[in-house]
Order: C-alpha cells, then structure tokens, then sequence
C-alpha cells in the first residue's frame, strides 16, 4: 500500500483505471485526468467483472471506481481486486453520500470515497494521496466512516495495547503522512513500515488507513489535533 513517489520524470506517470456506469462521466474523467503531466489513463470500463479483468491483465496503480454498475457493482468487484492486486489503490468515487455506500465501501477496503460534484483538483489530488498511500475523504465521508466504526461490535481485541511506534504511525497517518514519510521520520524501511501497519490494522480489527484512523480517533488512542508531524 502505497509508493515512494519521485519526480515524473524518475518514474513512469501514474496509471489509472476507470470504472464507472456512464459513458459521458468516463470519458470525461480521462479526458481531465490525462491533461495531469504525472498521471495516465490506461483504460475504462463500464461494470466491475471488466474491471477486475483489466486491472488483472493491465496492473494498473490506482483505480477509481463508480458503485452501482451493471453486470457486477463496484463493492463486489473491489472485494476481488483487494484479493487479486492488493497493491493497486481503490478510489471509490460516488455521486452521493449514501451511509450503507459508505459502510460497504469501507468494509470492502477501499482506500477513499469521494463524491462526484468535488472539484477536478480534488480527484487528482486524491490520486496521487492514494499513490503515495494517503488516505482522501470529504469530512462528512469520514464523519460516517466513524459513525459505522462506532457502531461494529467489538471483541476481545478492541482493548489490544499499542505501542508508542504504533502510535506515532497512527498519528502521522491521520495528518496525512505517506508511508514514505512514515518510514523517513522512523528512520525504517518501507517494508517494515508496511509490517507495522498490517500489525496496527489486525490489532484494530480494520482493512485500511482510513478505517485505522477512524478506530484510532474512537478508542481515543490518538486526538483529532496535529502533531505536526
């Protein structure tokens, strides 16, 4: 989850995929997105059992993806992308906030929900936060992301104990840290962020940053205030 991010030049540009019902909305989200100098377009389609296909075949970075398609919905087929490509970034993007859209889009492990009416800037902001391994919610996203959080039963590990390194990658994931970052500031690899985090997510009984830090914030294991980290 997440890549260390260079200049476009160092690396080739980020590919994207993307999945939505409506032919006027895919074709103008790649005709906005490829005027971006660091992010490419390398497909579309139009349910989620092509979806799933593509980005088998085609590998792409990040996917955004509509919810309610034909054939197979967005939900169904980002359950088997996480299983099938569980490095590509999962952007779901909604033309409105749904509480049961929201709830099966995170429990499905989708790593942003953003509505359609958002600014142009937003979605290729999102983009390259889900590349870097940034989470991206519009706030009343989140606010209901946490709500759903609060109302999931808890077990045995819902007193689990953090340690204080869980903590601090805890709060520079919720000031929007990349993993990168995460990793510099720790003076750790990448990897090892990336094992930290896995521990962090079963230890929350979560699939995702932003579900980590939803919990986080529910628990009170870390405050809503930056740490300026």
């Amino acid at each position: 989850m997440g890549h260390q991010m260079g200049t476009t030049s160092a690396r080739q540009k980020i590919r994207l995929l993307i999945v939505d019902g409506h032919t006027v909305i895919r074709e103008g989200l790649s005709l906005i997105l490829s005027a971006e100098s660091d992010l490419e377009v390398i497909g579309s389609a139009s349910n989620g059992q092509d979806a799933v296909e593509i980005v088998t075949a085609q590998k792409p970075d990040v996917v955004i993806m509509d919810l309610n398609m034909p054939v197979m919905n967005g939900v169904d087929a980002i359950k088997q992308i996480r299983g099938n490509r569980p490095e590509a970034e999962l952007i779901v993007l909604s033309s409105h906030q749904n509480r049961r859209e929201v709830r099966e889009a995170s429990d499905s492990g989708a790593h942003a929900y953003l509505l359609k009416d958002r600014p142009t800037e937003d979605l290729a902001r999102a983009v390259r936060n889900a590349y870097a391994g940034r989470s991206s919610l519009n706030p009343e996203i989140a606010a209901a992301v946490l709500a759903h959080l609060s109302e999931k039963p808890r077990h045995r590990h819902d007193n689990a104990e953090m340690t204080s390194m869980e903590v601090r990658a805890l709060e520079m994931l919720r000031d929007g840290s990349s993993i990168a970052q995460i990793a510099t500031a720790m003076a750790i690899s990448v990897n090892t962020v990336k094992s930290r985090l896995s521990r962090i997510y079963e230890k929350l009984l979560v699939k995702g940053r932003t579900q980590a830090v939803a919990e986080a914030l529910r628990r009170k294991l870390i405050t809503h205030g930056s740490t300026g980290s």
